[in-house]
């Protein structure tokens, strides 16, 4: 039988936000929610993300994955969010959907500060994220004919707010990023692609690709650490 994926939403700062989710083929032991890559990277992983949620499906986990205000299918305008607001849109997710675990992936792991057992996959400092996608903006000024530098961007970005991989960031959303490191504890469990998880780096691609390796191999790490 093939696992089925349909649409939720939960509530957020007078909002509805969508939520794709799994059908549990039989009864649910289990409620995780996929605190999802941010960016562009989200766009490069969700296929294999969503195959991961059919995988767990078969074995009666549910898995949510949230749009966060302003990204994807949501309205809210992204230049009004900052960290602690897609923090408190995780977690009233979590709360609204009664979730028992979180799996973070990359930049998920900046917004993952719930109290629920926590597993991250190759989490990111926000910097690493930021200079990631400044330098290909460079790139792309200086193909258009403009010289500017990184640094000269950056000072732009943290007084007025820049656009990268087509999001328009505050400069309040950039400077918070530019700081943000994923909070590290003993309910937290940390995996990576290359030593524990098989497959390639999806976010490194320059276009969106599936990796059926490594949905699988995601899905049974998963399914191991939510059991125990």
């Amino acid at each position: 039988m093939s696992a089925k994926l349909f649409y939720d939403s939960y509530k957020h700062s007078g909002n509805e936000e969508y939520i794709l989710s799994s059908q549990p083929i039989d009864s649910m032991e289990h409620h995780i929610l996929f605190s999802p890559p941010l960016f562009a990277e989200m766009n490069k992983m969700r296929r294999t993300l969503t195959q991961v949620m059919r995988l767990l499906s078969e074995h009666n986990i549910k898995c949510s994955m949230p749009d966060l205000p302003g990204c994807h299918e949501s309205i809210t305008p992204i230049v009004n969010q900052s960290l602690e607001n897609w923090q408190e849109a995780i977690k009233a997710c979590a709360d609204q959907q009664n979730i028992s675990h979180i799996a973070s992936f990359r930049g998920g792991g900046l917004i993952d500060n719930i109290d629920k057992p926590i597993w991250r996959l190759n989490s990111v400092k926000g910097a690493n994220l930021i200079k990631t996608m400044m330098r290909s903006k460079v790139i792309a000024l200086k193909e258009s004919g403009q010289d500017i530098t990184i640094d000269q961007l950056q000072h732009q970005a943290s007084n007025d707010g820049i656009e990268l991989a087509g999001y328009e960031l505050s400069a309040k959303l950039f400077n918070q990023l530019i700081e943000a490191v994923p909070h590290i504890d003993d309910t937290v469990t940390q995996r990576k692609v290359g030593q524990d998880i098989e497959g390639s780096s999806l976010w490194l691609r320059s276009e969106p690709e599936y990796d059926a390796i490594l949905a699988q191999s995601i899905a049974q790490s998963l399914l191991k650490w939510c059991r125990l």
